[in-house]
């Protein structure tokens, strides 16, 4: 996180962009290192705080979608040049469509609480589209599609809007930067933004 920060915000310094251009930055401690330790050995980090600017569980606006999809895109953009070793994979296999649909069908087998019979017509959907699962990783693998550093969680509400303009201008929660391929930043950005309803809505009647 710290790596990638620091260095969007060379690149906002760099290109002079306007004031409103935010990315969140880890505050420092006295001998200078992003997380402080305390007497209990629990790691604790703390940001600059971006004023004047929103999330939004849910998008109100097709200006609103437009601004999260610039302001994703222009993180992906600004990290393509990020110099130093490979990022870190913080949750190895997130994105791996092949292993999911693998860890599905075992736990469909299994039925460990007697449920399967009730998502039958699901499972069957998701089966009959499983070679389109391999699909992403196939194109990488032949090198069709670069590997990137993505975000990986690309939510409405991962963007602040301005408050003033409805821009676009912070990406934030970045626990989940780690390389990755662009378009699972655009499925996932098209997965919560096209929703009516917050993703842990109960009321199906409402997604």
């Amino acid at each position: 996180i710290d790596r990638v920060t620091q260095h969007i915000l060379s690149k906002i310094r760099a290109s002079k962009q306007e004031s409103r251009k935010r990315t969140v930055r880890l505050l420092r401690t006295w001998d200078n290192k992003p997380y402080a330790i305390d007497e209990n050995g629990e790691c604790w980090r703390a940001y600059i705080f971006v004023e004047r600017a929103r999330a939004y569980e849910v998008l109100e606006t097709p200006e609103q979608a437009y601004g999260i999809a610039k302001a994703f895109g222009e993180f992906q953009q600004q990290l393509t040049d990020l110099p130093g070793e490979r990022l870190h994979e913080t949750i190895p296999d997130f994105h791996n469509t092949p292993k999911r649909i693998q860890q599905l069908e075992e736990a469909f087998a299994r039925d460990v609480m007697g449920r399967a019979k009730e998502v039958q017509e699901e499972f069957d959907f998701i089966m009959e589209r499983k070679e389109d699962a391999g699909v992403l990783l196939r194109l990488n693998e032949s090198g069709d599609i670069p590997e990137r550093i993505t975000h990986n969680d690309t939510k409405s509400n991962n963007i602040l809007i301005d408050d003033l303009s409805g821009e676009g201008i912070c990406v934030i929660d970045l626990d989940t930067v780690m390389p990755g391929l662009s378009l699972y930043d655009f499925g996932d950005m098209v997965r919560t933004g096209t929703s009516p309803a917050p993703e842990d809505e109960l009321d199906l009647s409402k997604v």
